[in-house]
């Protein structure tokens, strides 16, 4: 392949020569115009040479698949896919054969003393001949490793002893994460081992007319709560925006386990899980509440008015910069990431998000000038409503003194959330509500510890 330098070079020879030739043969033209000339026509010739390095020839080395039902490639994907869980269906065991295990439990297991109580427990001896008498599908179920890591008794002269409970309960957790593995993998259509948003979605809507607490659900209000599922699924478990979740890491997460406890919470009004169709419903009117143009979007006047949280005008103005809005104004999708940071501000993720609000100068930490940019509302604040405030200085103190830091008075993302203080920190510069609550801890610890 001739390159830019190597035809350049070729050309100024040829000129070369042909000036010398030029010369011999007595031209009328100089040697400086005909040299000019020659250049002049070369150079035209050469940057109309088609480029051969142009990106169109480079080969292509991959193509993503596109779910086509047209397309012969796509449609054996596809049947190689079903065929692939429906032998990963066939390994999982079905409520019979739990019940098989369970009575095989009951005939091998021995009563042995835990503490003060007496417990129904296994050997290894008997955990291996209860192994070989059940099937081969549930001896996959009864691997050594299981029962080793099982073992909870401690008299270390005795036999090692598993309790059935236990055992019981292990195999039934991991035949639900099986379960739940396989349905969310048939949403997964291009078979990455991650759904995006539109697949959780999908999965959701068909989720809930299995959920009795769910199915009564008014269908105009459906998508609303879809969509309050999806945004903290993705908010705590898709950190880099990518728009997908691993189907591992939904598994891992004490999220799923939150999802199915609605199926059995016969409390409909419990507000502690954000699943449950009350707590929806309470977030989903504070939105409605605060709506007073009736236009399905909130100005920051409006948000100001939040009632679970006294947040400052400044914070309120840093949210409207860094997040997504519409003509300056906060949709719900928005507002739900914005609640789960409030309510969950000790989580890493919420002190990521808020962190990036917090962090006004772009600067990727904490430092003085933040502190005091933030606190000054938090201080106008307490002066209306008659409470002394702090003097800046010495809350720059307290919260330097909060955080272990590798250079003091500089507060980087990492260092907030390794503290296991990142959420009280940022609650004393955004929340004035946080922050009484932080000054006034100690008389309130003995209230609670007074009869």
């Amino acid at each position: 392949m001739i390159t830019c330098k190597t035809a350049l070079s070729l050309v100024m020879v040829f000129i070369f020569n042909s000036v010398v030739s030029a010369q011999d043969g007595d031209s009328a033209e100089s040697s400086t115009a005909l040299e000019s000339r020659l250049t002049r026509d070369y150079y035209e010739k050469w940057k109309n040479t088609p480029d051969v390095t142009s990106s169109t020839q480079v080969p292509t080395f991959y193509r993503r698949v596109t779910p086509n039902d047209q397309d012969l490639h796509f449609r054996l994907i596809e049947e190689a896919r079903g065929m692939t869980l429906s032998r990963i269906n066939a390994r999982i065991l079905d409520n019979d054969e739990i019940q098989e295990i369970w009575n095989l439990l009951q005939q091998h297991a021995r009563n042995a003393i835990f503490g003060t109580e007496e417990k129904q427990c296994l050997t290894y001896q008997n955990y291996s001949a209860m192994r070989r008498a059940s099937s081969l599908k549930v001896q996959a179920y009864l691997r050594p490793t299981v029962f080793l890591s099982l073992i909870s008794n401690t008299d270390t002269e005795g036999p090692d002893l598993v309790k059935v409970a236990d055992l019981f309960n292990f195999l039934v957790r991991k035949v639900w994460l099986e379960r739940t593995r396989l349905a969310l993998s048939l949403y997964d259509l291009e078979g990455h081992g991650y759904l995006k948003e539109p697949d959780l979605e999908q999965y959701i809507e068909e989720l809930i007319p299995t959920i009795d607490t769910l199915a009564s659900m008014d269908p105009e209000y459906k998508k609303f709560y879809v969509c309050s599922v999806i945004r903290k699924f993705f908010f705590f478990l898709d950190p880099g925006k990518q728009g997908k979740i691993k189907i591992t890491k939904m598994l891992g997460s004490p999220l799923m386990q939150e999802l199915m406890d609605v199926r059995e919470t016969a409390d409909k009004s419990s507000k502690s899980n954000w699943f449950t169709l009350e707590s929806s419903l309470d977030v989903y009117n504070d939105y409605l509440s605060l709506d007073k143009k009736r236009n399905g979007l909130l100005s920051r006047e409006e948000l100001l008015q939040y009632p679970k949280a006294s947040l400052t005008p400044t914070f309120v103005q840093r949210v409207y910069e860094e997040c997504l809005t519409y003509n300056d104004e906060m949709d719900y999708k928005t507002f739900l990431d914005l609640v789960l940071a409030l309510t969950h501000k000790n989580e890493a993720a919420s002190i990521r998000f808020l962190f990036r609000i917090i962090d006004y100068k772009h600067q990727g930490a904490i430092d003085r000038q933040t502190i005091y940019h933030f606190f000054r509302d938090i201080s106008k604040m307490l002066q209306a409503d008659k409470v002394m405030a702090p003097s800046l200085n010495d809350v720059v103190a307290e919260i330097f003194d909060m955080v272990a830091t590798k250079d003091y008075g500089w507060i980087t993302l990492g260092e907030l959330v390794a503290s296991g203080l990142g959420g009280t920190v940022v609650g004393l510069l955004i929340d004035k509500d946080c922050f009484l609550a932080y000054e006034f801890r100690e008389q309130q610890q003995q209230q609670n510890s007074s009869p």
